[in-house]
């Protein structure tokens, strides 16, 4: 620097690098219900438990009974949000647009925490994810094989087989891409899927990567059957003479955006 670097001035490139992170599997493929306006905070959704039973009798003989039964699913909204404080002079000195820019961060990790809990999230403050329900599995006792795979897309019903979808951490994926099959073929195979061509598929149904999903589990089921109800759409708002943890934003000449 002394023999002349103090000289040449720093150059910034007027330009920021997202930090990618994982897309969202669960809500694009959900059943989803759109709440907004309904003057209550719970939905029922009633469904049918058992159905009727029909029965072959001879001639003039009587008919046997039957019967069908239902069931209810409560659904509970829950807020999901943040606020980002930034000084004025940030907003207004910026090369970028600040604002702008920190609301697509708010709103992409808004999406991102809705798929970790449509996963795995606890019901408690949050929406119920897959992994706390209890579903009809089968253990591969910590050495996965294609006997597994085959209990596990046999095991589902049929009617919901065609639009099944897998669900693994991409650990787990690695570690099936390497099984082989008596053939010594890959098991994990690049299938041309119309709507996502090469996209990895096993029994010739779509795997997603889901990384917050623990690595020692695998899901197959059809994520239609998963419903989300959403309260009120995705919104940012933007104060200046509120108060955010404890600091009065106008006498500190400060933005917050939440």
């Amino acid at each position: 620097a002394a023999e002349g670097g103090y000289l040449v001035p720093t150059l910034l490139y007027n330009v920021i690098v997202d930090f990618k992170e994982d897309e969202a599997i669960i809500l694009p493929r959900a059943n989803k219900i759109d709440m907004t306006g309904m003057k209550t905070n719970e939905l029922d959704i009633s469904g049918i438990a058992t159905k009727p039973r029909v029965s072959w009798t001879a001639e003039k003989a009587q008919k046997s009974t039957s019967s069908i039964t239902f069931n209810q699913q409560s659904l509970t909204p829950y807020t999901v949000a943040a606020i980002i404080p930034l000084t004025n002079q940030l907003v207004e000195d910026s090369p970028f647009n600040i604002v702008s820019l920190v609301s697509k961060a708010l709103a992409d990790a808004i999406t991102k925490e809705e798929d970790r809990v449509f996963v795995v999230g606890t019901g408690t403050a949050q929406p119920t994810g897959i992994d706390t329900y209890t579903f009809r599995s089968t253990s591969c006792g910590g050495a996965l094989s294609l006997d597994h795979i085959q209990d596990a897309y046999f095991g589902l019903p049929q009617a919901y087989r065609n639009k099944a979808v897998w669900i693994m951490n991409g650990r787990t994926i690695a570690d099936l891409a390497k099984l082989k099959d008596s053939n010594n073929r890959p098991l994990l195979l690049e299938e041309g899927i119309i709507s996502d061509p090469g996209f990895p598929a096993l029994k010739r149904r779509p795997v997603l990567e889901q990384n917050d999903l623990a690595s020692s589990k695998i899901f197959f089921g059809d994520l239609s059957y998963y419903w989300v109800g959403s309260k009120r759409p995705m919104n940012i708002s933007i104060a200046k003479e509120a108060t955010v943890a404890g600091y009065n934003l106008w006498e500190r000449n400060m933005t917050a955006i939440r």
